[in-house]
């Protein structure tokens, strides 16, 4: 399936908004009838099989291309959101079809089909992506994979989300790594995991046992709940101090145990069965340690309540079995201890290799998990973190149960160019064309949104709208497959020709008076020196070399 063109009457701030993105065709709309223009299919053969087509939307900051992509979201999977009038035309199985909420017919070329029902659309997968934090989290449809950075770091969702269905970037990273995928794609993995503590646990416990005081337990029963909770202060303090001075021994042995007592009992449900059946075996067996507690726990681990935040990639009895045999599944020269600063965090370092994937997939799950824990790759560029992080999220929310299901899939990536380096804009979309068929066995339509003339120069104008101005694709668009940089910045972001920056332009600006000036004093000769050491335009410096020579000649034939 592929979207080849889209209109709305009114959606936020696009008015009377159509945007071709069919590399067949030309659609026109004038409010009654649609027509369309057969075009050359320059981008058969460039993108390769799997790639449908790849389009382009660029402007200047508030031009709409986000608001673009979000209509395009709607419009395909949640079409009765739209409270305006819109329609979508559509290429599926070599046949075009109109979805429209018009009340009135439309006069259409005869080879478009009406589809009134939506239905073909529900058959596109779509995976909306965006580097771009700026706390605007899109009202997505619940059916779009929202990879976006906004939707990561929305507080009020992870909240929500502490449970099976949450998981962290670095471990869906770790489970894209050992995946075939990742092989055949022969990117170069991080070296390893970085983990951080920066507050030890007993904190969640204190303030658990204040709530014991206020929540309605029942007198006797907050109590209780109040002793043992202290109890497990006491214990977590006494190994720590007892242990502490092989601090790498303490990281394996207690600390991760700590760390899992500490969150788990700090976010049972008192509602729950399974909360008052721990309890009262705490309250009636002898326990004196980290694993004689773990042990309880795990004897009822099978009364867990499907919403736990452990039955994610591991099971609550899989990492209560890890913690109590972790000092035989992590070996001491596994763990790096960063002693390079005195300060209260515990800093380590663990190797990523092909034995030990499971042991961090385990680690980075409790750590996610753990309030003031922290993890983070180390040994890759900025450039080599995005790539993974796009890749391994695309992957991730490809369901390969349903893939033979699926008819496309379209993918919609916002500002990719976002804090890579200009040497990785140059490879992006190259890099991407390569590795999206390892992802999907579907073809891929790709709509992007970019402030890059790298990345514009990989596409052709056909594939590209110009926002803000003329929303169809016209002869407005300049050629820009394999342009000129500076002909890109100038007629694609308008910005003219401008070969350096505003505080450079005015410098030289100053510089260039000089050059003009008939008389020139000690201080100007002087700031022309100055200029020769740092400006970079070979011909001004030459300007500038010639005026000093000139200068020094008129001073000779002055003393003369």
């Amino acid at each position: 399936m592929q979207i080849c063109y889209i209109w709305t009457e009114r959606y936020k701030n696009l008015i009377n908004f159509g945007l071709n993105l069919s590399s067949d065709y030309e659609f026109n709309f004038d409010g009654y009838q649609i027509t369309a223009t057969t075009k050359p299919n320059i981008t058969s053969k460039l993108y390769g099989d799997k790639i449908s087509n790849i389009s382009a939307l660029v402007g200047i900051n508030g031009s709409g291309k986000t608001t673009a992509l979000e209509l395009i979201c709607r419009c395909l999977k949640d079409p009765t959101s739209l409270s305006n009038h819109w329609f979508v035309i559509y290429e599926s199985d070599g046949e075009l079809f109109l979805s429209t909420n018009l009340a009135y017919e439309l006069s259409i070329p005869e080879f478009i089909n009406i589809d009134p029902l939506h239905s073909e659309t529900d058959k596109c997968r779509v995976i909306f992506y965006s580097n771009v934090f700026d706390g605007n989290l899109l009202a997505l449809p619940e059916t779009v994979h929202d990879l976006s950075v906004n939707n990561k770091n929305d507080a009020k969702l992870n909240f929500v989300r502490r449970g099976k269905e949450f998981e962290s970037d670095i471990e869906k990273q770790i489970r894209f790594i050992k995946s075939d995928a990742f092989q055949d794609l022969k990117l170069t993995p991080p070296v390893g995991i970085e983990f951080k503590i920066s507050a030890f646990p007993g904190i969640k416990l204190r303030e658990r046992v204040k709530q014991t005081k206020t929540n309605s337990y029942g007198k006797q029963s907050g109590y209780q709940i109040e002793d043992i909770l202290l109890k497990f202060i006491d214990i977590i303090q006494n190994e720590r101090s007892n242990h502490r001075a092989d601090k790498q021994a303490f990281v394996i042995n207690f600390l991760m145990k700590h760390l899992f007592i500490e969150d788990f009992m700090a976010h049972l449900d008192k509602e729950s069965p399974f909360f008052w059946k721990v309890i009262d075996s705490l309250r009636e067996e002898t326990w004196e340690d980290s694993d004689s507690i773990l042990k309880i726990i795990a004897r009822h681990a099978d009364d867990l309540q499907p919403d736990n935040p452990y039955s994610n990639n591991y099971s609550l009895t899989s990492t209560i079995h890890f913690l109590l045999n972790i000092s035989a599944l992590i070996s001491y020269a596994d763990i790096e201890m960063d002693v390079s600063a005195k300060a209260a965090k515990t800093v380590f370092f663990m190797p990523l290799n092909g034995q030990n994937s499971n042991t961090l997939l385990i680690m980075t799950g409790l750590f996610n998990r753990c309030t003031g824990c922290y993890t983070r790759w180390v040994g890759q560029s900025s450039g080599e973190k995005a790539y993974l992080d796009l890749y391994s999220a695309i992957w991730a929310s490809i369901d390969q149960e349903i893939e033979q299901k699926i008819d496309g899939t379209l993918l919609c990536i916002d500002e990719p160019d976002l804090y890579l380096h200009p040497q990785w804009q140059v490879q992006f979309l190259g890099k991407l064309i390569e590795t999206l068929p390892y992802l999907t066995e579907n073809k891929i339509q790709i709509i992007l949104t970019t402030h890059s003339p790298l990345l514009l120069s990989d596409i052709p104008k056909q594939c590209i709208s110009i926002m803000g101005h003329n929303t169809e694709n016209t002869p407005q668009v300049p050629n820009t497959f394999g342009a000129n940089l500076y002909d890109l910045y100038a007629k694609v972001f308008g910005i003219g020709y401008q070969s350096m920056g505003s505080i450079a332009r005015t410098y030289i600006s100053k510089i260039l008076t000089l050059i003009d000036a008939d008389e020139v004093s000690e201080q100007d000769i002087s700031i022309l020196h100055q200029a020769l050491d740092i400006i970079g335009d070979e011909i001004i410096l030459y300007h500038i070399k010639e005026k000093l020579k000139k200068m020094h000649d008129i001073f000779q034939d002055g003393e003369a």
